[in-house]
């Protein structure tokens, strides 16, 4: 199987990076690549990414990670909390808890 590609950091991984015109002419041994030898393919079209074959299980993995909770009211609640008790221990917040805290709150209501 000889396919002009070359080597790309996806994330953390390797994968490899083909054209989408040489995907189309491709397609069943790629889909192969991808199900059987657990390889990612990048594909490109005029040499940038446009989108990606992963096999089934690398697709589990990334919609199990959609599927995990946010941080729920209870969680802000028990960090008010945290925050009060660090106020009456130190007589002020820490310098930069109360800025991480409202990123998180800000992050969590987008």
């Amino acid at each position: 199987m000889v396919f002009n590609t070359r080597k790309v950091f996806l994330g953390d991984t390797m994968a490899r990076q083909t054209s989408i015109a040489e995907a189309r002419d491709k397609l069943s041994l790629l889909v192969n690549a991808v199900a059987h030898g657990h390889a990612r393919i990048v594909l490109t079209s005029r040499g940038r990414p446009k989108a990606a074959l992963v096999g089934l299980d690398d697709l589990a993995a990334i919609e199990g990670l959609d599927a995990l909770p946010g941080p729920s009211e209870g969680s802000f609640q028990e960090l008010d909390a945290l925050a009060v008790r660090i106020v009456q221990r130190r007589g002020a917040m820490l310098p930069d808890s109360s800025d991480d805290l409202s990123a998180l709150r800000e992050g969590a209501e987008r």
